[in-house]
Formats: structure tokens, sequence, C-alpha cells
């Protein structure tokens, strides 16, 4: 199977019958492909595609069509990966403001200057011990 991206889709006015089935066909242009092919699909239903998707396809270059398309699912954000995610438990209101007021106090300590970007994080976690008693 080939992958490609949808640059064109193109509805005919061209249709057929099999099987009981009225089927319509498309010129569909593809960017793996240098001409516009022919994919006909079920006129009483959507496509399962649209422009700028990814497909992969069977082509047969002699009738030039395309077959078997299946639409490739990419992730909504880039950095998305399949792994498990590690989940923590979630703060209660209460601890989640004492953790917000001990990050203010080692961000203001970074800002003045009195320690590093890196030490930010240990010295939230330190105030965040001292106030969460």
């Amino acid at each position: 199977m080939k992958q490609a991206k949808v640059e064109l889709i193109e509805k005919t006015d061209k249709t057929y019958t099999y099987q009981n089935i009225v089927f319509r066909k498309y010129n569909i242009k593809l960017s793996s492909l240098a001409n516009v092919v022919m994919y006909s699909f079920p006129d009483d239903k959507d496509l399962t595609f649209k422009k700028d998707d990814t497909i992969s396809f069977e082509y047969n270059q002699e009738d030039n069509k395309i077959s078997k398309i299946k639409k490739i699912e990419k992730p909504m954000y880039n950095n998305y990966n399949k792994e498990k995610p590690e989940y923590s438990v979630r703060l209660d209101t209460g601890r989640s403001i004492l953790l917000q007021v001990a990050f203010k106090e080692a961000s203001q300590a970074f800002i003045t200057g009195k320690i590093t970007q890196e030490e930010v994080e240990q010295l939230t976690n330190k105030y965040f011990k001292i106030i969460d008693k």
C-alpha cells in the first residue's frame, strides 16, 4: 500500500450501479502521483477522507484508479506518543493553592537572582513541605 496526501477531490457526474449499489466517481489528486486518478464510492455515503488528509491506498496504473483507501489517523499534537502516561495523584484545591504559593516564592527568589533556574523546582518542593503541615 502506498501513502499520499490528498490535494484535490472533485465529484463527477458519472455514476454506475454494481450489485444494486449506486457508485459515484471522483477525480482525486494525490501528492505522490503525477496525474489525477479515479475513485469510486457509494453515492449515498460521504467520503471517509477529505482534502489534506493522509491516506494509504492501492493504485492500479493500467486503469488509473485507486482502491482500498484508508485514512491514516494522525495525532492531534506533534509531541504525542502512544506510551502510557505516568499519572500522578491530583492535589485537592487547598494543597494546590499551597503548591502555587510555594512556586511563587521560589520564582521570586529566581527573579531576584538568589537561585538559578534549575533550583526553582527544588526550592518549590522545599517550601511546599514547610507550608503543607
